[in-house]
C-alpha cells in the first residue's frame, strides 16, 4: 500500500474519533438535568396484546411499577424483576426475554410464542412462562404476581 492511502486511512480513523468524541459530549450535555436517573420500575411489558391492558390495571390497582415499549430493546435490565413479551412477533418476544436474562439472571420472563414450530425453541432457551394459544389473563396475572 502507498504510504499516501496509509496516511489518508490514518486522517479518516482520527477524524472519525474526534467526531465521535464531539457527539458523546454534545449528547452528554444535551440530556435535561434531574431526569438522568430513570424511575424504577419492576415490570417491563411489551407488545400490543389485549391482556395487556389487563395487566397494566392489575399493576396499577397494586401500586407496582411498570414500563411499556413498543420494541424488543431492553431499556435498563438491571430495573426489572419480570419481563412479559406479549407481541405477535415470536422472534421479537425471544430476543426481548433473551437479552433481559443475559442482561440480569434473576429477572423472570414471559414469552407469547404463537407458532407452534418455535416452541422447543422457547423451552430450550429457558423461557419461564411460555404463552401460547389464547392467554388468560387472571393466570398470567398470578404468575407475576407470585414473581414478584
Amino acid at each position: 500500500m502507498p504510504w499516501f492511502l496509509g496516511l489518508a486511512l490514518l486522517g479518516v480513523i482520527l477524524l472519525g474519533y474526534v467526531l465521535m468524541g464531539r457527539i458523546d459530549k454534545t449528547l452528554a450535555n444535551s440530556q435535561p438535568q434531574g431526569l438522568s436517573v430513570l424511575p424504577v420500575a419492576r415490570v417491563l411489558l411489551f407488545g400490543p396484546d389485549p391482556c395487556r391492558a389487563e395487566l397494566e390495571k392489575h399493576l396499577a390497582q397494586e401500586h407496582i411499577p411498570y414500563a411499556y415499549v413498543l420494541t424488543p430493546d431492553l431499556p435498563d435490565p438491571a430495573r426489572y424483576d419480570a419481563v412479559l413479551a406479549l407481541s405477535g412477533d415470536d422472534s421479537a418476544n425471544l430476543l426481548l426475554c433473551v437479552a433481559a436474562r443475559h442482561a440480569c439472571q434473576h429477572v423472570k420472563t414471559c414469552a407469547r410464542c404463537n407458532q407452534a414450530v418455535y416452541l422447543a425453541l422457547f423451552q430450550q432457551l429457558a423461557i419461564d412462562q411460555i404463552l401460547s394459544g389464547p392467554v388468560d389473563t387472571e393466570a398470567l396475572w398470578h404468575t407475576v404476581r407470585a414473581w414478584l
